[in-house]
């Protein structure tokens, strides 16, 4: 089956711009070409309805058309659509002494894959290590360091003694 020119320019622009790789690409178009279904969701638009607004009459129809042209498209692209390497990154810079910057990136990019997955209804892969990044490198923490909190204005612990006995350390040693 032919595809749709709209579809194949998104397709040719997202691979120019180096969404996809070119292996992506020829697996989409092939897919395109053969059964034009995805997980059992269609991937071909509904035809576009002509607005017959005089002024906007170009611009509706190109708009609509391109709207439901991408709504058929979202499902191809999220299939290969990956945040494996996105994560890895994010775990880098997390142990390099980036934590800030790490933190930014993993919340970052699972704010691309929550958006993705909302529009397709297709969770991309690597999704599920991005969430256990911030589990483990955001949530636990914090957790810890509130319970900490808990646990020392329960004892009575102050942090003027605590930095008082630190000095009389560092006094004694000289």
């Amino acid at each position: 089956m032919p595809i749709d020119p709209e579809v194949r320019k998104t397709l040719d622009l997202r691979l120019a711009q180096g969404e996809i790789s070119k292996e992506e690409y020829k697996e989409i178009i092939k897919t395109l070409q053969t059964n034009n279904v995805i997980e059992g969701k269609p991937i071909v638009p509904k035809p576009a309805k002509y607005e017959t607004d005089n002024y906007h009459n170009d611009t509706s129809y190109n708009v609509n058309r391109a709207q439901e042209v991408s709504a058929g498209v979202k499902n191809a692209i999220a299939s290969t659509k990956s945040y494996v390497g996105p994560a890895f990154l994010a775990w880098i810079l997390y142990y390099i002494g980036f934590y800030i910057i790490g933190l930014i990136v993993n919340i970052c990019y699972l704010s691309s894959a929550n958006r993705i997955r909302r529009e397709t209804g297709i969770s991309p892969s690597g999704k599920g290590c991005l969430q256990f990044l911030l589990f483990v490198h955001f949530w636990i923490p914090l957790i810890i360091i509130l319970i900490l909190i808990f646990v020392c204005t329960q004892m009575g612990f102050h942090m003027s003694d605590f930095l008082r006995d630190i000095e009389r350390f560092f006094e004694n040693l000289l």
